[in-house]
């Protein structure tokens, strides 16, 4: 009983989690709304401003302007998915010509799948009464299946159909491209999934684009089926019913003029940046990826490789590289920057991580393997941030990892560090960092069962002899096996559907070795309805030998006890599932916001430097706001991904002794000027004898940053926060506390305050900054070194969090 009440407890949690996690992304997604409208502002006023920028300046505007308009696509799907799941969704049907509204929708497409050497093929068949959709909905439909068929079909045809067949109106996407495995048909409406190595233009995407469509079907009463084969393309068939009786009456208006396709320039600008190497071309539309080199530096006339999926990340990288005075080629995925090292045996190679066909790993795995290449010096870039991904790359055998976003002056004195060396160097082998890299190890109660035989909820029976003959059964282990008749029949006749699963070896071993088994979530084909059809179901078995003589006579029979939990491994699979594919995708989408993000960046970055004509105050004003904008956003995403990989527990820790004092000091200059800046007293109360504590530096480091920064927002002008640490005689652990006097925490949101995706303050504070995760991460990483983290609050009068740590031990 108490087994069940765990399992039923633990799959409870984890579909709360479920829903928490749901509900966070939605939350995330607003959040992450605010810096991009922030950069948005200022570019569109660049962008519709006077002349006076060169036209350098202004291309670098449009290109910040084109990668914030993605980063609000990436997140729009985001919400749209989040706003669909919670039953949010706000859809307002109308009848519209959908032949030509969707083949204008799909015809868009048409120059940039024609650039890639494709047909497109658009027949819209007028329909005999306007079909009711929400115009703005069908065209995420739309617009998704067009872009995902272009992203995976490299030769033949892309055909949009839309006709009346039985009643209903029918949108048919037919490609001729890679296709989807069997195995996976099945699973590509499922959220946050992707079709693991499938050939792609881009691995760029959130693994959410189906599903929403398919949400977005289901919302107009539609349905969505899907056809593949490997190597024989894909088609998918998307129906409407006619008419509006099948739609909530509330949600239907009358035809209206609506504001045109919202998302149709972001998704085509999106889809010609997939153009692989073979299709690729400079801005100006010359069909060539190698650029002239400029002149006059230290690495003039050396050769760079800059291989990236994403168009304008290459199209930067280069930017900068050719200012170096490199010759530059570019290519779009990993397959093609293999053949180009081959054939122009370049001087570095610059690679992205994530890349189709072939990524930046397997890449470098086949560059060190061929002695034609393998001295060949190669930066990786990824999203992909924090030690553990750099000690990853690393160990393949990149020379550099450089992770999204980077500054313009990292990337080039990286680089001209490299290359400096590889010129040097040349027909020599080099010492790979990677090879020193250090690697990171890392007898029951059997009167008193006889006794609740008859009355125990749990399922029990009673076999005898070798042959295990049933001779008693209670009334749950009858309705596990149907209501047969076993009594008096050995196991193997009556149950004959065990064989081969294990059951009749282990009843075996237990009555010759009189050694009890116990196993918890067993899996058994069993008929449990009695109808000859085999059902998985999962039962915690224990088989207990029994002995009448006592504990040296031999076993005469087994006693068996068994607890059917089913249902809550099933329960639990599907919220593990659920949480597992979606801190995948919080790690993924990494890949996906980081890019354009580091783009942003850097073209920002070039116009302040005034390399290509003077800025204007104004100019450079609205600038620094998309900068600062940029950094907020990037500080979310951090803390989006730090919970990410604690919750995953990709954390390294590097436990060992040190001073509190020492590290408090240290903090100082960081934390002082932002308590200055807000007029909030600042104070340290230290003992005078050392706080010694086993833990991992850096670790507590953030935790205490956290509480700062926390204690700062929550705290009014003219207020004071205080950090003391002290250790308790006969206790051992070490405590550091950081007290505020701010507007404290409700005594009913307390008991949440450490819990993931959840935000307790609701009254004013410095900012509405923040995800809500701050507190959580740093509830786990003090778990996680064997701490803890409390709090203490009154509402107006402040609020104290106490950090506890093992004790260390003073080596001085």
């Amino acid at each position: 009983a108490r087994a069940y009440e765990d399992e039923r407890k633990r799959a409870t949690a984890l579909a709360e989690l479920d829903r928490a996690k749901t509900a966070f992304f939605s939350n995330v997604s607003h959040e992450f709304r605010t810096p991009l409208t922030l950069m948005l502002g200022p570019l569109d006023e660049l962008r519709a401003g006077d002349s006076d920028m060169s036209e350098r300046e202004l291309q670098l505007v449009e290109l910040a302007h084109r990668n914030s308009l993605r980063l609000l696509r990436l997140v729009n799907s985001l919400l749209d998915f989040s706003r669909i799941e919670a039953g949010r969704a706000d859809a307002h049907f109308q009848p519209i010509d959908l032949a030509a509204y969707t083949a204008e929708l799909a015809s868009a497409f048409r120059s940039t799948v024609e650039r890639a050497g494709l047909r497109l093929e658009v027949h819209a068949e007028p329909l005999r009464e306007p079909v009711y959709v929400d115009p703005d909905l069908w065209e995420k439909v739309v617009l998704n299946l067009v872009s995902n068929a272009y992203k995976h079909t490299f030769t033949g045809e892309i055909v949009v159909t839309v006709r009346e067949r039985d009643g209903q109106a029918e949108l048919e996407v037919r490609d001729t491209g890679v296709g989807i495995p069997p195995e996976q048909v099945g699973r590509v409406f499922e959220r946050f999934h992707r079709v693991p190595n499938a050939r792609a233009r881009t691995h760029e995407g959130t693994g959410i684009g189906l599903a929403l469509v398919q949400e977005l079907v289901k919302l107009h009463g539609g349905r969505i089926a899907l056809r593949s084969a490997v190597g024989g393309g894909t088609t998918v068939v998307v129906t409407i019913p006619l008419g509006s009786a099948h739609l909530p009456g509330a949600r239907i208006v009358a035809p209206r003029a609506h504001d045109g396709v919202k998302e149709l320039a972001a998704h085509v600008r999106d889809a010609d940046g997939w153009r692989t190497s073979g299709e690729l071309s400079v801005a100006d539309g010359t069909p060539v990826s190698v650029v002239a080199a400029a002149e006059g530096r230290s690495v003039e006339g050396a050769r760079v490789l800059v291989a990236d999926d994403n168009a304008d990340m290459r199209e930067y990288v280069s930017r900068l590289l050719r200012d170096r005075g490199c010759e530059v080629r570019m290519v779009g995925d990993g397959r093609a920057a293999l053949a180009s090292v081959r054939a122009w045996h370049p001087d570095l190679v610059l690679s992205d991580v994530m890349m189709p066909g072939m990524d930046g790993f397997e890449l470098l795995a086949e560059l060190r393997a061929d002695e034609r290449t393998r001295d060949i010096p190669v930066i990786l870039l990824s999203a992909r941030a924090g030690e553990e991904a750099r000690a990853e790359g690393v160990e393949a055998g990149a020379d550099d990892y450089l992770a999204k976003p980077f500054s313009a002056r990292e990337l080039l004195a990286r680089v001209e560090s490299h290359l400096l060396r590889s010129l040097a160097l040349t027909g020599e082998r080099r010492a790979m960092a990677a090879r020193e890299a250090e690697l990171w190890a890392s007898s029951r109660e059997q009167e008193r069962l006889r006794e609740l035989f008859l009355q125990a909820p749990a399922a029990i029976a009673l076999l005898r002899g070798p042959q295990h003959v049933f001779q008693l059964t209670n009334p749950p282990y009858l309705r596990f096996i149907g209501g047969r008749n076993v009594i008096g029949k050995p196991i193997r006749e009556a149950l004959p559907e065990l064989a081969g699963q294990g059951v009749f070896e282990l009843l075996d071993n237990v009555y010759r070795t009189g050694e009890a088994f116990h196993q918890g979530e067993l899996p058994v084909m069993l008929d449990v309805h009695g109808n000859g059809v085999l059902e998985e179901t999962f039962f915690n078995f224990v088989y207990q030998p029994i002995r009448e003589a006592g504990p040296a006579s031999p076993v005469t029979g087994i006693f068996v006890q068994a607890v059917d939990v089913t249902e809550q491994v099933r329960t639990r699979r599907e919220a593990e599932a659920a949480n597992r594919a979606k801190s995948e995708f919080l790690a993924a989408m990494s890949h996906e916001l980081r890019t354009p993000l580091n783009a942003i960046a850097g073209y920002v970055q070039l116009i302040l430097m005034e390399l290509h004509g003077p800025v204007t105050e104004a100019q450079r004003e609205a600038l620094e706001r998309v900068e600062r904008s940029q950094r907020h956003l990037l500080r979310l995403i951090n803390e989006v991904l730090n919970l990410a990989r604690v919750e995953a527990g990709h954390v390294h820790y590097d436990i060992r002794d040190f001073d509190v004092q020492g590290l408090v000091a240290d903090m100082g200059p960081m934390i002082q000027p932002q308590f200055d800046a807000k007029n909030v007293r600042y104070e340290v109360r230290l003992p005078a004898e050392p706080v010694m504590v086993r833990a991992d530096r850096d670790k507590v480091t953030q935790i205490l940053l956290n509480l700062l920064a926390n204690a700062l927002k929550f705290t009014p002008s003219g207020g004071h926060v205080t950090l003391d640490s002290a250790t308790r005689t006969g206790v051992d652990a070490a405590f550091v506390r950081v007290t505020d006097s701010g507007i404290g925490i409700p005594r009913d949101k307390q008991a949440a305050i450490f819990e993931p995706f959840v935000q307790v303050h609701t009254g004013p504070t410095r900012a509405a900054e923040g995800a809500g995760l701050g507190l959580a991460i740093s509830w786990d990483l003090a778990k996680a070194m064997g701490g803890d983290l409390r709090v203490r609050s009154e509402p107006g009068k402040g609020a104290r969090f106490t950090l506890s740590l093992p004790r260390g031990e003073n080596r001085t």
